[in-house]
């Protein structure tokens, strides 16, 4: 089955690394190859839920992805990694819609400069990871079209809060 997601950014980057590239430096940490896809792009740059679906998981602390967060699509049984962000919008919350600020590239973790990593794994019902013995954990390329139908990123219209009440008038003097 063909899974839908998005790139999580909006215009055009340079794809800097590709799926399985530059073994050497990837096998000393478990990996055949790179385990995702690169795009170059300045740090802040924002970035966006590629589908929507739930955090399944974050860190800020990771040494070689630096701050990461997983989203989680329960429905297709997808989650989402993207990796080496300067600062993640949805950490605390729980549910996320496809479009919606995610946080900003950066340079954080082993990176040797600023851009966006994603990659791309399939789940249980649980959202466990499915480890498909190849090497690289169950993670595979968003660029990999028997896997992936990439369509377009969503806008998300942010929900308007409605203004407060009017305060009412204090009371007189002499009243309450």
């Amino acid at each position: 089955m063909v899974k839908k997601a998005s790139l999580p950014f909006k215009g055009t980057f340079t794809h800097t690394q590709g799926w399985g590239k530059n073994p050497l430096i990837y096998i000393p940490i478990g990996y055949p190859g790179h385990n995702g896809d690169d795009w170059g792009m300045p740090t802040g740059t924002p970035l966006y839920c590629p589908l929507t679906g739930k955090v399944l998981s974050y860190d800020t602390t990771s040494k070689w992805r630096g701050q990461t967060v997983t989203i989680w699509d329960p429905v297709q049984r997808l989650a989402i990694l993207t990796a080496h962000m300067s600062s993640i919008a949805v950490k605390d919350r729980y549910t996320v819609w496809a479009g919606e600020l995610l946080g900003y590239s950066g340079e954080t973790g082993y990176a040797t400069g600023p851009h966006v990593h994603i990659s791309c794994m399939d789940t249980d019902q649980f959202g466990v990871v499915i480890d498909t013995k190849d090497g690289y954990h169950g993670h595979y390329s968003i660029l990999n079209s028997a896997k992936i139908e990439l369509v377009p990123l969503p806008s998300v219209t942010p929900t308007t809060v409605p203004p407060a009440p009017p305060t009412p008038p204090a009371p007189a003097l002499g009243e309450g």
